[in-house]
């Protein structure tokens, strides 16, 4: 008996406070992070849920709410944006982090090694880059907001690529998938990705190019994708992928070969039945050019985001150090592309 109070005490407890033994009334669970910068410093945007007042608590309707912030530094505009509010900032439920068209730079990289040290960030929340300004997310009611949140929530499972934030703090370059988001109209889908080297924004990838480095990072086991081929626009279905990694160790070379299943080949005239294997072998092709493309892109700059070059290393690892002191590890040709499919 005295055991079975003891653990009901503890229920209670946990039931009505936080980590801290803070009520979770006191505070404002933080959903969703937005960061931008320009040249008179950082806007900070918390977006956290709360539910509407209601006579009836039955009846009572979810919310955003946002809390808003600037300052010379990202330390500086949230605590601003936190300020603006009685409730503590709860941020163990913070699970996207978006980069304002400002933010996708040099700046990318400040904002996530901070956050990679401030109990703001989760090293493993989602970022995503957004041509959204700080201001356009207050002029929606609370429950518009609350939608856009869910729609965010979707758009960021159905990207392709997903990056985290322990990837991009402290480095000069990554990959950052984008989501195109109407605040007004409460809508969000998945964007194009972009390549950043050096601060600067050296590529943009399509659906395709995204589509092979979540295959590389095996992120993802199907892709629904569409080729532009001889007999015009197809789309189709990459099912069980492989990707397998032979190492050359006589001239330090990787041999990458994907090889995969398409399924529902369509064109203007719908389902596909003739000429399937042609068309997978022209698409297979396809698929292989912009591989060498992004290995040229990534690899080829001295930047292995993709991390190809551990399949070497973890096989001659003194080799490949000896080839990096020399200058002459990221020769994007060390890593030759072969991609083999079969329509079904």
């Amino acid at each position: 008996m005295k055991h079975a109070k003891l653990l009901l005490a503890v229920l209670l407890l946990l039931l009505t406070s936080g980590c801290a033994g803070e009520p979770l009334s006191g505070r404002a669970v933080v959903n969703t992070l937005y960061l931008d910068w320009n040249t008179t410093g950082w806007q900070a945007v918390l977006v956290y849920v709360t539910s509407s007042a209601s006579a009836d608590a039955g009846q009572a309707k979810p919310e955003a709410l946002v809390l808003s912030g600037q300052g010379a530094t990202v330390a500086d505009a949230l605590q601003d944006a936190q300020s603006a509010s009685p409730l503590t900032a709860f941020y163990g439920q913070n699970e996207l982090l978006l980069l304002g068209p400002g933010a996708q730079g040099k700046a990318m990289y400040e904002a996530c090694v901070y956050l990679s040290n401030d109990s703001a960030g989760r090293p493993n929340m989602a970022v995503f880059g957004v041509q959204t300004l700080a201001e356009d997310w207050q002029p929606a009611s609370g429950e518009d907001r609350y939608a856009l949140l869910r729609q965010l929530e979707q758009a960021a499972g159905e990207s392709l690529y997903t990056q985290r934030l322990y990837r991009l703090a402290g480095a000069e370059a990554g990959i950052l998938p984008c989501l195109e988001v109407d605040c007004r109209a409460g809508t969000a889908v998945p964007g194009d990705t972009r390549l950043f080297l050096g601060g600067q924004c050296a590529a943009v990838w399509d659906r395709e190019a995204t589509a092979l480095a979540a295959l590389i990072e095996g992120q993802v086991r199907s892709v629904s994708l569409e080729a532009s081929t001889g007999r015009g626009p197809v789309r189709y279905t990459l099912e069980l992928p492989l990707l397998g990694w032979e190492p050359s160790l006589d001239t330090l070379t990787l041999n990458a070969r994907l090889s995969g299943y398409l399924k529902n080949l369509t064109d203007s005239g719908g389902l596909i039945h003739t000429g399937k294997q042609e068309l997978a072998d022209e698409i297979a092709a396809q698929l292989e050019e912009t591989a060498r493309r992004i290995t040229r892109q990534t690899f080829g700059q001295g930047q292995d985001l993709l991390r190809m070059g551990f399949w070497l290393r973890s096989r001659d690892a003194a080799a490949c150090a000896e080839l990096e002191r020399a200058g002459r590890w990221y020769d994007p040709d060390r890593i030759e592309w072969e991609v083999r499919l079969r329509a079904l």
